[in-house]
């Protein structure tokens, strides 16, 4: 899920994205979306640093809105927009982070997705069993 200050709260699941592993507890994870927008990920979960950038197309940077949402319900309009475009210039964000939580919730397990990151309780990630 992509939470950033542009786009928040928007997400796509069953793509595919391209994880590769480069040393002890360090990924660099990949994907484009049906927005056009690349994303490139690297999880340093030995030291809990986070480093992501994002090539947002230009038709994503003029109307963000339009991709607020889970786009697997939308597929073919995010499509739409895409290939009407524009495409460039496209806007690059370049940030680090540090990973202040990390739990193991098995492999397909949607409850992770369940609401968007907005509604998610203020003393999140405490509440959690």
């Amino acid at each position: 899920r992509i939470h950033s200050g542009l786009v928040g709260n928007r997400w796509v699941k069953d793509q595919q994205a391209y994880i590769v592993r480069f040393g002890e507890s360090i990924y660099k994870i990949s994907w484009t979306e049906p927005t056009g927008t690349d994303v490139s990920l690297i999880v340093n979960l030995g030291d809990r640093l986070f480093h992501g950038t994002i090539f947002f197309p230009r038709w994503v940077m003029n109307n963000p809105e339009k991709t607020v949402c889970f786009q697997n319900d939308h597929i073919p309009l995010m499509n739409s927009y895409r290939d009407a475009g524009p495409a460039y210039p496209t806007e690059v964000i370049d940030e680090f982070a540090t990973i202040t939580f990390v739990r193991d919730c098995g492999a397909n397990d949607d409850s992770v997705i369940n609401c968007a990151a907005s509604e998610l309780p203020a003393n999140f990630p405490e509440n959690l069993k």
